[in-house]
């Protein structure tokens, strides 16, 4: 029973009364169904979750180059110097039944209650968030200079600042780049440097984000809040290549290396889970299970899995993390008949990444491991398949040019279900076609079949039984477009 100002007996005055169960149900002489439960009880019951969000940035950039007036054999001394302040502010606005601030606890739209030990709000499963704003500002200075040591050997020095500011702090990143004409078909480059990768206003707020994921056998909210302590994710990046060219043939092969450090990463929810409920049932005691058990919500304070109501979780400067790889480009051009027939390929292949331990509350709750060629799921890793490959074939005839492309990843497995049915995401292999025509000089036709095909993703035993960072899920899309210059 409930209703606005319901002090009564059900279903008298103010106050309303819910029939759930199927006896609400009448069936008339007709044979109609008739539900006796009234539209104002329905009213009265329904909430509204909605939340504003709003982003703004301020960019203001100063750049200056041009020769030194030094000279090398393979030419002037070129610079570039440069200055950069960007501002962002990020906004956030809730409805008050999914706020906070007005409805706290779960009774709070029925009694006005709100001194719940928890706030969770009383629309538990989609998550109720709190309003926040965020701002901040980051300066910059960054140089370059080129020096063309021979007509073939050229060299590039370059340096970027930036300033947080706060406990953020600032960073300097220097990078070395190399490019060596061997021979006329023949070229090597290289580079060495540091890279950083900021927090942004958001990530540093106190602002949280609400998700849904599977724990422990249903569907339970997941917290994720700001952390105003982050620092700039840094790392040392190498690569070093050969290109080639000759007799129709274009190509690269690099190789890459990076070392990461304080990664931008959100509390991994499986090593928190598994921490406090390591046999997926009962509450652990130890002192491990203890130090993270202030992450949890349960009803009545009551540890527990069937009194689990949400899980709180931070960004973090987490884990070291090490990745190398392989990039390979080819292309090859010949004239058959009238037109140009064109063939090509890029495939990404990651050799490792390893992810160190990651910690919550001084506790190690996920053990180093090997993100390669699993789907990572609940951890600090995406998924993350061993390769990546697209290969097209393409004809040019006078105005007309069409392109079929395969685009294929590899498949991975499911850490979680090992040897069990899916266990293993398969690999998926997709057609594109692209068409164009120009039919005057300023008139333009094409066409592109995405998926031509039409297939489905590969089954991943998640939510929507995909994997929605690799699979694509929208089936065959057609576009037909008429470009034409006035």
């Amino acid at each position: 029973m409930g209703g606005e100002d319901c002090e009564g007996v059900a279903g008298a005055g103010n106050c309303l009364w819910l029939n759930p169960f199927s006896s609400a149900l009448e069936i008339d002489a007709n044979g109609n169904i008739r539900n006796t439960n009234s539209a104002e009880v329905f009213e009265w019951i329904s909430g509204e979750a909605a939340s504003s969000n709003r982003t703004d940035l301020t960019v203001l950039e100063a750049n200056f180059g041009g020769g030194t007036g030094f000279e090398l054999p393979g030419g002037e001394v070129l610079f570039g110097i440069g200055a950069q302040y960007r501002d962002g502010t990020f906004e956030s606005e809730n409805a008050p039944d999914s706020n906070l601030a007005t409805t706290p606890c779960p009774l709070t739209p029925v009694n006005g209650d709100t001194s719940c030990s928890n706030p969770s709000g009383a629309l538990a499963f989609l998550g109720t968030n709190a309003d926040s704003y965020s701002e901040g500002d980051v300066y910059a200075l960054f140089t370059e200079l080129q020096f063309p040591f021979t007509n073939d050997l050229n060299v590039q020095l370059a340096a970027r600042f930036e300033d947080y500011g706060g406990s953020t702090g600032s960073t300097f990143d220097p990078k070395l780049s190399a490019r060596w004409q061997a021979t006329d078909n023949i070229g090597f480059r290289g580079s060495v440097g540091t890279t950083f990768r900021g927090p942004s206003s958001v990530l540093l707020s106190e602002r949280n984000l609400t998700s849904l994921q599977f724990i422990l056998g249903s569907f339970r909210p997941v917290d994720v809040s700001g952390n105003p302590n982050l620092q700039p994710e840094t790392a040392v990046n190498y690569s070093a290549g050969v290109l080639f060219e000759g007799g129709g043939f274009k190509g690269s092969l690099d190789y890459w290396r990076y070392e990461l450090e304080d990664t931008l990463i959100s509390d991994p929810v499986g090593g928190l889970v598994d921490t406090l409920f390591p046999d997926g049932a009962t509450c652990a005691t130890t002192p491990e299970a203890l130090a993270v058990q202030d992450r949890f919500q349960f009803t009545n304070d009551v540890c527990g899995v069937a009194t689990l109501e949400r899980i709180q979780t931070f960004w973090q400067n987490g884990p070291e993390i090490t990745t190398d790889g392989l990039d390979l480009l080819l292309s090859y051009e010949r004239d058959i008949g009238e037109g140009v027939l064109g063939l090509g390929t890029t495939v990404s292949y990651i050799m490792s990444y390893d992810t160190a331990a990651a910690s919550v509350n001084g506790v190690v709750v996920q053990d180093a491991f090997e993100a390669v060629g699993s789907l990572n799921n609940q951890s600090t890793a995406y998924p993350l398949p061993e390769w990546k490959g697209q290969f097209y074939v393409e004809y040019q005839l006078g105005d007309f040019d069409t392109r079929l492309t395969v685009n294929h990843i590899d498949s991975y497995e499911d850490q979680r279900f090992t040897g069990q049915p899916g266990g293993t995401i398969d690999a998926q292999t997709l057609l594109n076609l692209n068409a164009r025509y120009y039919v005057t000089d300023t008139t333009l036709v094409s066409l592109s079949v995405s998926n031509l095909l039409d297939e489905d993703p590969s089954f991943a035993r998640l939510d929507y039984n995909y994997d929605p960072f690799t699979g694509n899920a929208v089936g065959r899309a057609i576009k037909v477009g008429v470009k034409h210059e006035f």
